[in-house]
């Protein structure tokens, strides 16, 4: 359940059914704003597939990490 006025997410147990104007409508137990049910998309890669590209084109173009001292720190956590 995500709540736009909140920008939160909730559980079921945080939100309550209730029914204004004949409309029965899920609203958050806390604010009291409405609610509704979405459902997002996930991608998940591996870094590993990636990481020699990376590598290369991070020494080729090391002015893209800012501050540039940065630049061994990347390196370091993709070579992880």
């Amino acid at each position: 359940w995500y709540c736009e006025s909140d920008e939160e997410f909730l559980t079921e147990k945080q939100t309550e059914l209730t029914t204004s104007d004949g409309l029965e409508q899920r609203v958050s137990r806390q604010s009291g704003h409405k609610v509704e049910l979405i459902e997002e998309s996930n991608y998940m890669f591996r870094l590993s597939a990636f990481q020699q590209p990376l590598l290369d084109w991070l020494d080729s173009n090391s002015e893209a990490v800012q501050p540039s001292f940065r630049v061994n720190e990347v390196k370091s956590w993709l070579s992880q």
